[in-house]
Parts: structure tokens; C-alpha cells; sequence
């Protein structure tokens, strides 16, 4: 249709996601694409959920929606286009240089950034509930933070992150709450928070070593190691802030994440 592809900027478990230019106003933008082979029921409420989401919100941390496309089986949206690399890439190679996390100067900025973009979708009632590093940009230029792939988000109060016993998400950085299939909060996305705060700055993560059964069991009924094991010069201040963010029962974690911006 109107947006000519110009290559592949990645792929998930449904979609793939292409950068294309509009053919009218000639700006670039990146394709979230679902193949009609994978345009389940499933998939696609699940599909045009996030672009709805997406479209209530307006903030500078959170990816834009541009347009959305269905034509001929196939289900599409444009969104900004965020020119740079994921989180998870720039802790990788950070962390190849420093032999440890990424340090706490240029860590604190970006937690702030991905903070901010919480807070606003939660003043949307709009739980993110899959917060990893691979779900979020760096702009390059701007060193903007950019919080991407509200494919698994609801709004408060609704249905948990299971169905038909499986659990969703990414279990590394998992609520207890969870994984166990309970009800989720925005007290979950802080608990998320806190983990991708945990790993930026520890290059580590709790059990990280065990299988995903004894993982599981352990973040749902041990208490974390405190970050200083892994990293002990964090801040006091900031170490604080991210074991409370991570404490297993929701109701001692902060309630939301405008409290984070004491960073």
C-alpha cells in the first residue's frame, strides 16, 4: 500500500518489523507487520490492542503510532522510528568494556526515561507488564530512552499474563506475581523496573544460573540477593530503591512509578 519497505529491522513471536518510507509524506517510520499466517484470533486482538494503547498515549519516553493498515488478510501499524540500538545491546557491549554492569551515571538517566514512560501509561490505566531491556531504544543522537512493544499490555484490573497455564512474558524479569498467574498491578511494572534497573547496573540477575523451574521457584519464595553482592558500587541511595522496587510482595514495592523520579 502506502509504505514501501526499505529492510528488516526484526522479528518476534508474531510480527516482524520492517523500516519503510510513506510514500505520501515521505517519512520514514518502522512497519509492525503480522503475516496473515500468524493472524490468529489471538494474535490479532492481541495485535490491534497495542495499537490502540499506543494511540492513546503522547509522551516523548513511549513509541509513537502513525498509522494502522488491514488489507488482504494482513494487519499492520507504522510507528516512529527510532533510530539507534536496544537497551539490551548497549548493556551487552557496555558490559563487554567494563567487565560489570553499565555504570550508575549512565544508567540513572535512562531508568529515569523508562520511569517517566511507565507513569504516563499508568496515568492511561495501561499496565505495561513486559519491561526488558530488548523492549527498549536508545536514540542515538538524542540519547532519548524510547519504551517499545505494548503487545502484552491491559489496562489495570483485567486478566493476568497466563492463559491455558502458560505464563507470558519474559521469566528473567518477572513479577512474582506473575508467574504464580495472579492479579497484576502497577506495582508489577515497578517490580520490572526494578529488574532491568538490577541487571543494568549488576550485570547480573537473581538465580540467572538455574533452570526455568528453579527460577521460578526461587523469585516466588526466596528473598533476592541484595545488589551489592554482585556490584557493591551502587549508591546506597539507588540500591534502595531498586531492592524495594523488587520485593516479592507488590503491597512493599512503591505504588507507582512517579516515585522513581527521585533518581
Amino acid at each position: 500500500g502506502k509504505y514501501l519497505i526499505k529492510g528488516t529491522l526484526g522479528s518476534g513471536g508474531m510480527a516482524i518489523v520492517y523500516r519503510a518510507q510513506d510514500t505520501i509524506t515521505r517519512r520514514f517510520v518502522a512497519l509492525k507487520y503480522l503475516p496473515k499466517e500468524e493472524a490468529t484470533e489471538e494474535y490479532v486482538g492481541r495485535f490491534q490492542r497495542e495499537a490502540k494503547l499506543l494511540a492513546k498515549l503522547n509522551h516523548d519516553n513511549i513509541v509513537k503510532v502513525y498509522d494502522v493498515v488491514q488489507q488482504k488478510g494482513c494487519l499492520c501499524f507504522a510507528m516512529e522510528l527510532i533510530e539507534g540500538s536496544s537497551l539490551e545491546s548497549f548493556h551487552y557491549q557496555t558490559s563487554r568494556q567494563t567487565g560489570s554492569g553499565i555504570p550508575e551515571e549512565e544508567a540513572r538517566p535512562i531508568l529515569v526515561d523508562i520511569a517517566r514512560a511507565l507513569a504516563a501509561a499508568h496515568v492511561k490505566n495501561i499496565l505495561h507488564r513486559d519491561i526488558k531491556p530488548a523492549n527498549i531504544m536508545i536514540e542515538s543522537e538524542t540519547k532519548r530512552t524510547v519504551l517499545l512493544d505494548f503487545g502484552l499490555a491491559r489496562g489495570a484490573g483485567t486478566q493476568t499474563l497466563t492463559k491455558t497455564g502458560a505464563v507470558m512474558g519474559t521469566l528473567m524479569y518477572l513479577a512474582p506475581e506473575q508467574i504464580r498467574g495472579k492479579k497484576v498491578s502497577k506495582a508489577t511494572d515497578v517490580y520490572q523496573w526494578g529488574m532491568v534497573a538490577y541487571h543494568l547496573l549488576s550485570d547480573h540477575l537473581p538465580f540467572e544460573d538455574e533452570d526455568d523451574v528453579t527460577m521460578a521457584v526461587l523469585r516466588t519464595t526466596k528473598r533476592l540477593p541484595h545488589i551489592w553482592e554482585f556490584n557493591d558500587k551502587v549508591s546506597e541511595e539507588l540500591a534502595t530503591i531498586i531492592m524495594r522496587c523488587i520485593e516479592r510482595d507488590p503491597s512493599a514495592r512503591y505504588s507507582d512509578c512517579e516515585e522513581l523520579y527521585k533518581l
